[in-house]
């Protein structure tokens, strides 16, 4: 699974062993980030030049075309290329060799229709002329999509060749230490967990000061002297307004 496969990279020894590696796993997922998001806008579509905003529901149904925008222009192509089928078809036994009876050569060959066979040859070139450039232009379109896709399949294809290559690297480069090497790794890895738990606890630890110091600073912001001298304050307008109210 995709979860166990990022731990799996996430492991402090495989961090240490295979940096490298690491760094073509990560430039592999890019590529095919690149390419997915390449792929996804293509198949928007081509962006609509209006000023005019429209409602919430003409936006849906133009979100729809966007999505099917590669489809629709496939369908165009599958459709053109059916319209002259029989047209290509009748062209191809008209231009074949002398053997085949519908050809030109075969009537010249044997006294045949020839003028007939021509004009009905030009009628049928003349027709699928336009046709063929309108696929010729939908092809051209479509090329850039048909590349992108080509080289994201590619692309995944790489991708998980590198992570089913995790365990093969990992045992080559362990591998390759010997006990001297060995020695200085497990050190060194203790030494950054060790660390880390010193940092972690270290943070912790000010995190309380910090809290402790404001808490003080809550309570102390205020002078004793300044504390009395609003206290006297009171004292006075409360004797007043007994005063006024008679009470000595």
């Amino acid at each position: 699974k995709k979860e166990h496969r990022d731990a799996a990279r996430e492991h402090k020894l495989v961090r240490h062993l295979l940096p490298d590696y690491l760094r073509e796993l990560e430039d592999a997922a890019a590529e095919v980030a690149r390419l997915e998001a390449e792929k996804a806008d293509f198949e928007r579509g081509p962006e609509e030049e209006s000023g005019e905003e429209e409602s919430n529901g003409e936006e849906s149904g133009e979100e729809s075309e966007k999505i099917g925008y590669v489809k629709q222009l496939e369908n165009d192509l599958k459709e053109k290329k059916y319209s002259i089928r029989d047209a290509q078809l009748r062209i191809k036994q008209i231009t074949a060799g002398p053997r085949a009876q519908t050809s030109i050569e075969y009537a010249r060959k044997n006294g045949g229709d020839i003028e007939r066979l021509c004009a009905e040859l030009a009628a049928h070139q003349d027709a699928v002329a336009p046709v063929l450039q309108e696929i010729e232009d939908l092809e051209t379109e479509l090329e850039p999509y048909r590349r992108i896709c080509r080289e994201l399949s590619e692309a995944r294809r790489r991708l998980r060749a590198l992570e089913a290559a995790l365990l093969l690297r990992l045992q080559t480069a362990r591998a390759a230490l010997d006990s001297d090497a060995t020695r200085a790794m497990v050190l060194t890895l203790a030494h950054k967990t060790l660390a880390g738990f010193l940092s972690a606890g270290v943070a912790a630890h000010r995190r309380q000061v910090v809290a402790a110091i404001e808490n003080l600073w809550d309570k102390y912001s205020i002078s004793l002297a300044t504390r009395e001298a609003k206290r006297a304050e009171l004292d006075e307008k409360l004797a007043k307004m007994l005063g006024g109210l008679g009470y000595e």
